[in-house]
C-alpha cells in the first residue's frame, strides 16, 4: 500500500514535512494556476527530488473552489485550459464555500457539460476525488460522480467527519466498483480552508489505515502534509512495515 498526502496550501513549512518521511511518497499539489503548480512542484523536488507530485486543481473561493456544475464554467475552462498535458486530481464537491454559486442555475447545464467534457476527454490524466454520501443516482445527476468512468478514483472518507462503519462500508463499495483504481483519502491531520476540521488521532489513522490494507487498497492519500507529526510517522511506518 502507498501512503501519499493533499497539501492544500503549499509553503515553505508545509512541504518541509517531507524530510521526515522515510518511505517514497505522492504529493497532491493543491495550486490555483500552473505557474504557482510548478513553482511548488520544484520546491517539492528540491526536498526530495524523488517524489511524484499531481496538481489538485482549485479554482478562486467566489468561482466555487472545488469542481462541480454548480462552480463558474468559465473559472472551469481556465483550468482545464491551463492543466493541458499535466495529470490532475480533480476535488468534486458542492461549492459550500461560496453557497451563492448554488443559485446561478443559469449556468449548471453549462457547467455541467464542461466538467463531464473534461472528465472523459482526459479520464487517462484524472484522478477523480469523491464524497460518497448521496445515493449514486443522483451523485450522476448532480455532476458529482461518474461510477461509468473506470479510471482512478478516490473516496474522501474523512474520520474526521464520518464513522468507522460508514468507512468500511464505503471502502468495500468502491473497491467492487472501481477496483485497483480504487483509493482512500484519510483524515484529516490538518486544518482545511474551513478551518473547522477536527484533528484525528494516530489511532483513527492507524484504523483507517488497517480497514484499507485489509480491503486491498493500493493507495491512501492522507489529508494534509503540513499537519505530520512524529506520532503519525510511528503509525505510517508501522502500517508500511507490517
Amino acid at each position: 500500500m502507498r501512503i501519499s498526502f493533499f497539501e492544500e496550501f503549499p509553503s515553505w513549512e508545509n512541504l518541509r514535512k517531507l524530510e521526515i518521511l522515510t518511505f517514497p511518497t505522492t504529493i497532491y499539489l493543491g495550486a490555483g494556476n500552473l505557474k504557482e503548480y510548478r513553482f511548488w512542484r520544484e520546491e517539492v523536488r528540491k526536498i526530495r527530488p524523488e517524489t511524484r507530485v499531481v496538481w489538485w486543481l482549485l479554482l478562486r473561493i467566489e468561482e466555487g473552489y472545488w469542481f462541480s456544475p454548480f462552480a463558474s464554467p468559465r473559472a472551469m475552462e481556465r483550468m482545464f485550459q491551463d492543466s493541458k498535458g499535466e495529470e490532475v486530481f480533480l476535488d468534486l464537491e458542492i461549492p459550500l464555500l461560496s453557497p451563492q454559486r448554488i443559485l446561478k442555475v443559469g449556468e449548471w447545464s453549462t457547467g455541467y457539460r464542461v466538467l463531464r467534457k473534461f472528465i472523459e476527454k482526459r479520464k487517462e490524466e484524472i484522478i477523480r476525488g469523491e464524497i460518497p454520501l448521496l445515493p449514486q443516482a443522483l451523485g450522476k445527476v448532480l455532476g458529482l460522480s461518474y461510477p461509468w468512468i473506470r479510471e482512478r478514483v478516490c473516496y474522501l472518507l474523512y474520520s474526521t467527519l464520518f464513522p468507522f462503519w460508514w468507512i468500511e462500508r464505503k471502502i468495500k463499495e468502491g473497491r467492487e466498483l472501481y477496483g485497483d483504481n480504487f483509493m482512500v483519502g484519510a483524515g484529516c491531520i490538518g486544518k482545511g480552508i474551513s478551518r473547522m476540521e477536527r484533528i484525528i488521532s494516530p489511532e483513527e489513522l492507524r484504523k483507517v489505515l488497517q480497514l484499507s490494507r485489509k480491503m486491498g487498497v493500493r493507495e491512501v492519500i492522507i489529508y494534509r502534509l503540513g499537519g505530520l507529526r512524529r506520532e503519525f510517522i510511528a503509525v505510517l511506518e508501522e502500517m508500511l512495515s507490517a
